[in-house]
């Protein structure tokens, strides 16, 4: 398992991104920042402010960024990783029937054109 440094706030942000299965240049994308800000945070060159962590819990409200402020509390990561993971499977259920109705449209058509007939192999 990997060891984060919980003791900082860098490392904390470390750690949430790392759960949330993100690169730091997808997450920064997700709350409006760039990577260089975010490696910025995490390797302490740059201190977190309020703005940032406001982006964060706006995009992420069950993160809980007094956690990642001043380590206080829990970090909420189960929950926000709960949620992600219910978007995706709502996401790929979404694809996957947009898919099948494509592939019913195709069959009604190509049962339209009584081509059966022609090929034995063709269920009617």
């Amino acid at each position: 398992m990997k060891q984060y440094d919980l003791t900082t706030p860098g490392g904390r942000l470390k750690y949430i991104i790392t759960r949330l299965n993100f690169s730091q240049s997808d997450f920064a994308t997700s709350v409006g920042l760039t990577k260089f800000d975010i490696s910025k945070f995490i390797n302490g060159k740059r201190q977190l402010n309020r703005e940032t962590l406001y982006l964060i819990k706006l995009k992420y409200p069950a993160i809980n960024i007094e956690y990642i402020a001043d380590g206080v509390g829990g970090s909420g990561i189960e929950q926000e990783v709960k949620v992600k993971k219910e978007e995706m499977y709502i996401n790929k259920i979404a694809k996957l029937e947009a898919e099948n109705k494509k592939l019913k449209d195709e069959i009604t058509f190509l049962r339209s054109l009584n081509l059966a007939d022609n090929f034995a192999f063709c269920p009617k």
